[in-house]
């Protein structure tokens, strides 16, 4: 066989490597398209129960509440929050997207955040019937928070 003929086999081989990890990456592309149009899908779910639950009354109302966090945060409680309602765990002040789309609004440096209005006061822990009740929701939640993942980029 000649040199060229050699060169040329050798061209087509690299060609046909090449073509095979521009295939791989394509899957990988349309694996994450359809991944970024279902979380697109989930969000307008959550939103369109949002706004249901609203026009119904479900809840108390909204309130803005200021946060001393990070804004990557929010965005971990939140999708940590999604898991637990889909495992049926409702125990929880949901936060809320804005007339934006977003979970958190930014003035003058402070974050705040969107969540239903709580009536009453703060939980205390005072006596058997109240620890009991703690311990049973604590263990619910971590039975509904088992296998949760974060998502990728948050810290």
């Amino acid at each position: 066989m000649s040199e060229e003929m050699e060169k040329r086999i050798k061209d087509i081989k690299e060609d046909i490597k090449k073509l095979k990890e521009l295939k791989k990456l394509e899957k990988k592309y349309e694996k994450l398209k359809r991944e970024k149009e279902e979380i697109e899908r989930e969000i307008q779910r959550m939103m369109e129960r949002q706004n249901k639950e609203k026009k119904k009354g479900i809840r108390g109302g909204m309130m803005l509440r200021e946060v001393d966090c990070k804004e990557w945060q929010i965005v971990f409680v939140r999708t940590l929050q999604e898991y637990l309602y889909k495992k049926g765990f409702k125990n929880l002040i949901e936060i809320r997207y804005n007339k934006e789309g977003k979970l958190y609004t930014i003035k003058n440096k402070k974050l705040y955040i969107d969540t239903e209005k709580v009536e009453g006061r703060p939980f205390e822990i005072d006596g058997e019937k109240n620890i009991k009740e703690f311990c049973k929701v604590l263990s619910e939640f971590h039975g509904a928070s088992e296998g949760f993942v974060p998502p990728q980029g948050l810290r």
